[in-house]
């Protein structure tokens, strides 16, 4: 599976989390519930989906229970967490599992109905050619929904530790340039206290997400840095996630 160096460092991490990573996914899985719960409302019979990004599979197993589907590929370019993922959902037979980066062509064989991603997009080189990538695998009419930190996540830590967040507006005009039509979107604000500001650095780290893609430079991301030099405020212990939910539909 070819991936260029910046990712390859990000999927290291995300392997180094594959055993602590359900222990501390909460805000993912409520998040991962709230964007399923916006699909119901418009569908929830399929042929085929795929679940991009689908870590250790708490959003595929999501997928599965409350939706109805004849085949699912669940991707992801970290192979332990797909280890994980492949051993918890073993007996559902209707999922394929495919090691590959999203961002990379993928043999689905058959057109899909919905693709989902769940707090995975910010990881894409290139958001617009992933849009455009995974367009080509949806039927014309075919459903979008991803879940996605928006900007102004994470306040409480410094500019030069986080992503670059996209605004609501870069995303709705990556869509459209695209040939998505938005359907529905929503909004989630998430306040998560921790002991320590240690302890939420440790959080990070037991999701993966301790790596920051837009620093090349950076070969460790958080794990190594003393608290002072992350959080902007010493006396604040906590994590504000800014969640963006997109509902669209592919109009090519």
């Amino acid at each position: 599976m070819p991936i260029d160096p910046i990712k390859n460092r990000a999927r290291n991490q995300f392997n180094r989390a594959a055993l602590t990573y359900d222990l501390s996914c909460s805000v993912q899985n409520t998040v991962c519930l709230q964007a399923i719960q916006v699909l119901l409302n418009h569908q929830k019979v399929f042929d085929n989906i795929a679940d991009f990004g689908c870590g250790t599979g708490e959003s595929t197993n999501g997928l599965m229970k409350h939706l109805k589907c004849k085949r699912c590929y669940a991707v992801d370019f970290a192979e332990k967490l797909l280890t994980v993922a492949r051993n918890k959902l073993s007996y559902i037979d209707k999922i394929e599992w495919i090691h590959c980066d999203f961002d990379q062509p993928i043999k689905i064989s058959k057109p899909l109905d919905l693709i989902f991603c769940n707090m995975g997009l910010q990881w894409s080189s290139d958001l617009a050619k992933t849009l455009c990538l995974w367009q080509g695998y949806l039927k014309h009419q075919g459903l979008l929904l991803f879940s996605v930190p928006m900007a102004g996540n994470f306040p409480e830590l410094k500019e030069a530790v986080k992503p670059n967040f996209l605004t609501d507006r870069e995303m709705a005009d990556n869509l459209e340039s695209n040939g998505f039509n938005l359907i529905e979107k929503r909004f989630e604000r998430f306040e998560v206290q921790f002991t320590s500001q240690f302890e939420a650095l440790k959080a990070l780290k037991a999701t993966g997400a301790n790596y920051n893609k837009t620093n090349i430079h950076s070969t460790q991301g958080l794990k190594k840095l003393k608290t002072d030099h992350v959080f902007i405020n010493s006396e604040v212990s906590q994590l504000t996630y800014e969640i963006g939910i997109y509902l669209a539909r592919n109009n090519s």
